[in-house]
């Protein structure tokens, strides 16, 4: 197995499994969901408790905006489908607000910092891979974050279908290595910062380190997906179809493996 990289936006992670050019990715809840409506060729074999700190809608200090509220009349930056679409709708819908109300921008996460800095749109909904630089850097925060918009955005790892048939045990081993390693990283946020490089544009340093720290604390750990947790995934199906972000309600079940019973 060879590693690729670090986690971008689930999207193409998608459609390479699918393509059977990739073997596992991770990813949000809502980026899959918008995924497995697209003839998909990978299924879901772990959770991650949504993120209650690390998310949600980022607005520049000084801006003026206050509550969710504030933001009738504004842009705000969604990668579309994905996490930030969702954490937008949420929260709107949270606060009584129609989604038309808004102005949905929709950008690639990678290419929305410098969007945000100029002043570009008022607000950017996003998790915490992005927000911790601007957050670190004080220039921004959270008007609103995941536990306030009330999100059931878990963060999940999916595996090509083909492979986890030919390959259960492998899975079942990273399982494991991902489960403990969360537990580890959970308990100890630092040891796992900036483990390939502590330079560049990808490292953490100064009060952002501080900031993913703190995030990775209230974070939860790599698990089996459970009863409850389905539940919370048909109800963002749900949320998005009734959001007209999906075309149909998508069966979340049919594309999850339970892996404590992969052999």
């Amino acid at each position: 197995m060879r590693w690729t990289g670090s986690a971008g936006p689930f999207a193409p992670a998608a459609q390479a499994m699918n393509a059977d050019q990739l073997d596992i990715a991770t990813g949000s809840i809502t980026s899959g969901i918008t995924s497995l409506a697209q003839r998909p060729g990978f299924k879901f074999f772990t959770a991650v408790d949504p993120d209650a700190a690390g998310e949600g809608i980022l607005v520049k200090n000084g801006s003026g905006i206050a509550s969710v509220k504030d933001l009738v009349g504004k842009k705000v930056a969604v990668n579309q489908g994905g996490t930030g679409e969702y954490l937008l709708l949420k929260a709107l819908a949270k606060a009584g607000i129609p989604a038309d109300k808004v102005e949905r921008v929709y950008l690639r996460p990678d290419q929305t910092a410098a969007v945000f800095n100029t002043g570009k749109v008022d607000a950017w909904a996003v998790w915490a891979t992005y927000a911790v630089a601007e957050i670190g850097g004080g220039k921004a925060h959270f008007v609103a974050d995941g536990a306030a918009i009330g999100s059931d955005n878990y963060s999940l790892n999916a595996v090509r279908t083909g492979f986890a048939e030919q390959h259960p045990e492998i899975v079942k081993a990273l399982y494991r290595y991902l489960h403990d390693a969360s537990a580890k990283e959970k308990q100890d946020p630092a040891a796992y910062l900036n483990v390939f490089t502590d330079v560049g544009p990808t490292a953490v340093t100064g009060k952002a380190k501080e900031v993913q720290a703190a995030f990775t604390r209230e974070g939860g750990t790599v698990d089996p997906i459970g009863t409850g947790d389905i539940k919370r995934f048909e109800d963002v199906a749900d949320f998005y179809a009734e959001q007209k972000v999906t075309t149909d309600k998508v069966d979340v079940a049919a594309h999850l493996l339970d892996i404590e019973k992969l052999k």
